[in-house]
């Protein structure tokens, strides 16, 4: 299990991401089938529950049909977003095992090698296959004293989810540069199929022009569900260097809403990118 706070890079916390698995090629009559592509799962406690905070279930679908196992899912604590003295959590490589029928997904959530039980999860899937109702949660959390490997609550709660779009497209937006103060940022990005990002960007900050390269390694640079990583290197007057980048998308992936950023060991960056 990997929890990760603000002064960690975002490739080291989603080194064990990558595409997910192959589905199965399963089909049952009469089943609706589960859209592929990237999907967001929203699981809210239930009132009284002794960890209260929305969790964010990320992952990858890899085809279209009523059974599949997605590996490498990661579960995003946004409520850390709200404050800025708590730190950003993410806990990362979850595998989920899921089968369909009728309208019913019934989804195993396992960590570990061997895997290890975590969580259960039902809903009711749309007839397009693309978002899921009226679910239910039952294991365990993500937060910086527990998770898989670690123990802790064990909760109950409800689920929704749906897919959230490619992200491809031009994203710019004046970030907020903790020593510079106002920073216009603007990456480029394009998705592969596999689900890594080819990515590139420029920073203009007091008036010195940056350009960010992303490394095109897959654990580098790759959207996982709602969450965006991209690590790469800069180039400026003063020479080399090099930055992070983690952010969450909207389901329509038209804007970006920076969780970490740095550039080089000093310069953090906070804010949104709109999609132009």
């Amino acid at each position: 299990m990997k929890v990760l706070a603000l002064m960690v890079c975002p490739e080291i916390f989603i080194a064990g991401c990558g595409s997910a698995s192959s589905a199965n090629t399963v089909t049952t009559a009469n089943s609706v089938q589960m859209q592929s592509g990237q999907w967001e799962y929203v699981i809210t406690p239930d009132n009284g529950s002794s960890y209260p905070y929305t969790m964010l279930l990320d992952a990858n679908v890899p085809g279209t049909n009523v059974q599949f196992a997605a590996t490498n899912g990661l579960i995003f604590q946004p409520s850390h977003d709200l404050n800025p003295k708590v730190l950003p959590i993410w806990c990362s490589a979850y595998n989920l095992d899921a089968t369909i029928k009728a309208n019913t997904i019934k989804a195993d959530i396992s960590w570990g090698d061997p895997a290890a039980h975590f969580a259960d999860f039902s809903g009711e899937l749309a007839a397009n296959g693309q978002s899921i109702s009226s679910g239910t949660y039952s294991g365990g959390v993500c937060s910086v004293t527990s998770g898989p490997g670690f123990g802790g609550p064990q909760i109950k709660g409800t689920v929704t989810g749906y897919t959230i779009a490619p992200v491809n497209g031009t994203y710019s937006g004046t970030l907020t540069n903790s020593l510079y103060g106002p920073d216009v940022v603007t990456f480029t990005i394009a998705q592969n199929p596999d689900f890594s990002l080819n990515a590139s960007g420029t920073s203009v900050v007091n008036g010195v022009s940056t350009v960010l390269v992303g490394n095109p390694l897959m654990l580098s640079s790759i959207v996982t569900g709602a969450t965006v990583s991209v690590s790469g290197s800069t180039q400026n007057v003063n020479g080399p260097n090099s930055f992070s980048f983690s952010g969450h998308l909207n389901p329509t992936a038209t804007q970006l809403t920076v969780t970490l950023m740095n550039l080089g060991s000093t310069e953090t960056l906070t804010g949104a990118l709109t999609k132009q």
